[in-house]
């Protein structure tokens, strides 16, 4: 399995509750080839936060990009309001 990550950040609108305007990083896994079976490693990668969202010319991934005050990643979804 090959992985590669984009260098520059994407930015895509962040669609929450009433904050049209605001926009949230994302970042981007490419990958040749799926791990294991397709099916299971698919899930695997969901399981991680990972939406696909080509698959020519290689597998494409994205998910938010989330870091907590140390640079941890917060999981997405689960992560607590800050303030």
């Amino acid at each position: 399995m090959q992985a590669r990550r984009s260098s520059s950040p994407s930015v895509v609108p962040d669609v929450g509750a009433g904050s049209a305007s605001r926009q949230q990083p994302v970042e981007y896994k490419v990958l040749d080839q799926i791990p294991g079976p397709l099916e299971a490693g698919l899930n695997a990668l969901g399981e991680e936060g990972w939406q696909l969202v080509a698959t020519t010319p290689a597998f494409i991934f994205r998910r938010p990009r989330l870091e907590d005050g140390d640079g941890l990643r917060a999981r997405v979804g689960f992560a607590a309001p800050k303030g």
